[in-house]
């Protein structure tokens, strides 16, 4: 059972929340396996079209994960498919990207930075791998988002 370690008013004040086990271990089995799978096929370590792979459906579009989403946003969630995945089978450990999280990608622009405006975007990061085998983990910068 996922355990969310926020709630919707720290995630709306913070700007992110953690969610833990939202995955069993069979499915995380299953989706490493999957993923490790597609990306051989396509010779690459990157994956940036999974829902071209009816086999993924169920991890990409997951309905704990929507339920979570819909809690903290409210009913109207829209999926824009833009995501990428990268196997740490086949990258080297403690590779860094800071982004900020905007449907405009104008730093600036649009409504995602007007104040009178509550901020609905949310990029969902899952971890099918341990940080203790990869290296690698999460940064957050609360009220960044």
């Amino acid at each position: 059972m996922p355990e969310i370690l926020t709630n919707k008013d720290n995630f709306l004040k913070f700007g992110f929340c953690v969610v833990r086990n939202l995955f069993d271990d069979e499915e995380i089995e299953k989706y490493r396996r999957e993923i490790n799978e597609i990306c051989k096929k396509k010779g690459t370590r990157n994956a940036t079209d999974l829902y071209n792979y009816r086999n993924i459906w169920d991890y990409l579009i997951n309905d704990r994960l929507l339920s979570i989403l819909r809690n903290l946003l409210g009913a109207n969630i829209y999926y824009l498919h833009d995501m990428s995945i990268v196997n740490s089978n086949l990258t080297k450990p403690n590779i860094y990207s800071w982004h900020r999280d905007n449907p405009c990608r104008i730093t600036g622009k649009g409504p995602d930075w007007d104040k009178n405006e509550p901020y609905n975007v949310v990029s969902t990061i899952t971890y099918l791998t341990p940080n203790k085998d990869t290296g690698s983990g999460i940064s957050v910068i609360p009220f960044s988002h």
